[in-house]
Parts: structure tokens; sequence; C-alpha cells
């Protein structure tokens, strides 16, 4: 499922509207990434939940149901084992259900940052340039890897180990590609 989620992203980006990849755009989604943050952590739960379901129901409405429906679940699953852990431990269910809403809120939204935002629009903006060079060719690489341990047979646990040792390995030596392509061309990283 996840291959797809990848794969449903990388489609989006290349169908996405000229629109919603302008720079006025771009700075909009980052405000609204901003308040996914801050409205979880602030606001009581219910509109805070309204919110992160307003997200989801934005990336339906964009065509990414496969995506929203991962989403929804991940959320579902981590608001599920932080719950039964507070819940044996004496911890604070009401923190739990803010960190899960952060979570879901936030991934949502830097989906949506994703998956209609070209690389080119974020060329003023250096980190996010960077970080959306590097998502979108690991996002390529994870499935190419994928495609590779599939066709050569693995399966279950020892197909997704594989898949997320290389990936990691390949994200990593990337990132170091990039980062230096960058400081050849006079860009200052800090390391």
């Amino acid at each position: 499922m996840l291959l797809s989620v990848a794969s449903e992203i990388l489609e989006q980006r290349s169908k996405t509207h000229p629109k919603l990849s302008s720079r006025e755009a771009v700075y909009l989604k980052l405000v609204l990434f901003a308040a996914s943050i801050a409205i979880p952590l602030l606001l009581p739960p219910p509109p805070a939940t309204a919110f992160a379901t307003a997200m989801l129901i934005l990336l339906v409405a964009l065509g990414l149901r496969l995506t929203a429906l991962y989403i929804l679940f991940s959320s579902a699953l981590l608001y599920t084992v932080m719950t039964l852990s507070a819940l044996l431990l004496s911890g604070n269910p009401h923190t739990v259900t803010r960190f899960c809403l952060v979570a879901m809120s936030t991934l949502s939204t830097f989906t949506l940052l994703v998956a209609t935002t070209r690389p080119s629009a974020l060329k003023k903006i250096t980190l996010l340039y960077l970080t959306s060079i590097l998502f979108s060719n690991v996002l390529r690489e994870i499935i190419d890897i994928a495609t590779v341990y599939k066709a050569r047979g693995s399966e279950g646990l020892k197909y997704w180990l594989q898949v997320a040792t290389a990936s990691i390995i390949t994200s990593l030596a990337r990132a170091q590609v990039l980062a230096d392509a960058l400081k050849a061309r006079g860009v200052e990283i800090t390391e």
C-alpha cells in the first residue's frame, strides 16, 4: 500500500494545476502547515479534529484517495497503540489525542505541499527546495527498489526489511550527493 501511496503522490504532482504550484500558493500551504501544528496544540480536540478531517477531505478532493486512507489508517493505529500504552502506564490519554491530531494534520498538510508543489516553485526557499527534490527522488527510488526486490522473488518481512534498508542507504547517499552538488554551485549548507 505504501508504494501505491508514493506513486499516487508523484502522479498528482504531474497533474497539478500550475496555480497550485505558484509562489503565493506555496506560502499559503506553508501557513497551512504551521496551522496544522498550532491548531491541534492550542484548540480543544473537537475543532482540531474538524481541521484534521478537513485536511483529509481536501486530499480526497484533489484525487489522493489512497493517501488519505493511508493517513487515516496510520493515525488510527497510532492513536490506538498510544492510548493503550498511556492507560497501561498511567499516562494522559488527552495528551495522546493531541499528539495524534498533530501527527494526522501535519502529515496531511505535508502531503498536500509535496503533491501539489513542483520543486521549481521552491527555488527561493532553499531548505524546502532541497527537501522537495530529495523527497521526490527518495519516493522514486523506493518504488524502483521495491520493484527490483519483488522481481527477485522476495516477499513478507524479508522483502520489507530489504526495501527499508536499501531505501535508507540510498536516501543518505542521495542527500550527500545533493549537498555536494549545491556546495559546488555556491549554496551555503550548514552541517
